[in-house]
């Protein structure tokens, strides 16, 4: 894992995670809890701690591109399509926020697809399947549970066991269903 106190690029995460918080009060912490999560899914599937810490990173920034999104529709409870439009560009403002920093690669993909769906109707891109990279999809389930389980102006908390119950439902179109299940059984040991 990164060195916290020396390493750059957290001084580079930390202050984007500042700026982010300023902008938009409900992602206070979400950064760090998707980073949490996604981590600790990514070292129980046990791929290769390279991998790790690219998946640790990217959920550190995965909302970045949200800076250029202005605040107004962030933090509306009912938007309209072209605003809906808006917010979906953050994922592809965030890869290109971050391109110049010239990371591995791999988290500059995994920012930009963690909205994409399983069944090819995420955005930006339409990806489907194992098209997807393995960061990007746990990324997304981390993401969609941590929003589901913490306060959003759009809608209200859901349990745990609430979350997961309705995620289970989307396995097969928003989540790969392998890796659902796999981090349901995680979930359920975790206290």
């Amino acid at each position: 894992m990164l060195n916290m106190k020396t390493d750059p690029i957290y001084t580079i995460i930390q202050f984007a995670e500042q700026i982010m918080l300023l902008r938009d009060p409900y992602e206070n912490g979400h950064e760090h809890r998707v980073a949490d999560i996604s981590t600790k899914f990514a070292i129980a599937l046990d791929l290769t701690p390279e991998l790790v810490l690219n998946i640790h990173i990217a959920a550190r920034m995965h909302d970045i591109g949200k800076l250029l999104v202005a605040e107004v529709i962030l933090n509306k409870v009912k938007i309209t399509s072209s605003e809906r439009r808006m917010i979906q560009s953050h994922s592809d403002f965030g890869a290109k926020i971050i391109h110049p920093l010239e990371l591995d690669t791999h988290i500059e993909d995994i920012i930009r697809h963690h909205h994409e769906n399983w069944n090819g109707t995420g955005y930006p891109d339409k990806l489907k399947g194992d098209e997807i990279s393995i960061g990007a999809r746990i990324l997304r389930i981390a993401d969609t549970f941590d929003a589901m389980t913490n306060e959003r102006p759009y809608r209200k908390i859901a349990t745990k066991k609430q979350t997961l119950i309705e995620m289970k439902s989307e396995s097969g179109t928003s989540f790969e269903p392998r890796l659902f299940d796999k981090f349901e059984q995680m979930m359920k040991t975790i206290e």
